[in-house]
C-alpha cells in the first residue's frame, strides 16, 4: 500500500512538471507565427491594417520589411509623411486585403512617388474639377483636416492670359 502511494504521489508529481512545462502539450503557449509585409514606395509613415477581429493594428514604417503576425488583414489606412492620408482607397482593390503566411514576404506598392490628376465633369453650364493625389498603387490620398493646410490650388490658361483661378474644396 505504502509502495501504491509512493507511484501515485511520483508520478501525480511529475504530471505536475509536465503540465508546468512550456514544452507540455496542454499547457503550451503557442507564440504566433511571422510573416513579411515589404512596402515598395516612400514617405510612408505609417500602416493601420485592421485583423480578422475587427481590431487595428498600426505599423510605424521605418524600413520597407515589416515583420506582421501571420493572418489575414483589410488594409485601413496609409498615412504619409506631412499627414497625408490614404484612407479609402481601396475599395474593389486586390490590395485591400492582405494575407500574411508565416515565413513568406508579401509586397504592397504604396506611398510616393505620387501623381496629381484632374478630372473635368460637365455640370450643366459649369465645369467641375476633381483633383486626386495619387500613389504608386493608384490609392488615393488626401491631406487631414489637422494639417491646417490650404487645400491645393489652379489656375487655368488660354494662351499666355489667365482666364480662371480658385482653391480646390476639401472633400
Amino acid at each position: 500500500m505504502r509502495k501504491a502511494r509512493h507511484e501515485l504521489f511520483r508520478w501525480g508529481l511529475l504530471g505536475l512538471l509536465l503540465l508546468a512545462t512550456p514544452q507540455a502539450g496542454m499547457g503550451r503557449e503557442v507564440s504566433p507565427r511571422f510573416g513579411t509585409l515589404r512596402v515598395e514606395g516612400e514617405a510612408i509613415e505609417r500602416l493601420v491594417l485592421q485583423d480578422s477581429a475587427k481590431q487595428l493594428k498600426v505599423f510605424y514604417w521605418r524600413e520597407p520589411n515589416l515583420s506582421v503576425p501571420a493572418g489575414t488583414y483589410r488594409l485601413d489606412e496609409v498615412i504619409l509623411q506631412g499627414e497625408y492620408s490614404g484612407r479609402l482607397p481601396w475599395r474593389g482593390s486586390e490590395t485591400r486585403v492582405v494575407k500574411i503566411e508565416p515565413g513568406q514576404i508579401v509586397t504592397l506598392k504604396l506611398g510616393a512617388p505620387l501623381r496629381q490628376t484632374i478630372r473635368v465633369e460637365r455640370w450643366g453650364a459649369s465645369l467641375v474639377l476633381n483633383h486626386q493625389v495619387l500613389g504608386q498603387g493608384g490609392e488615393a490620398y488626401c491631406i487631414t483636416r489637422r494639417q491646417g493646410a490650404p487645400p491645393p490650388a489652379f489656375a487655368i490658361y488660354l494662351d499666355e492670359n489667365q482666364v480662371a483661378a480658385d482653391r480646390f474644396e476639401p472633400g
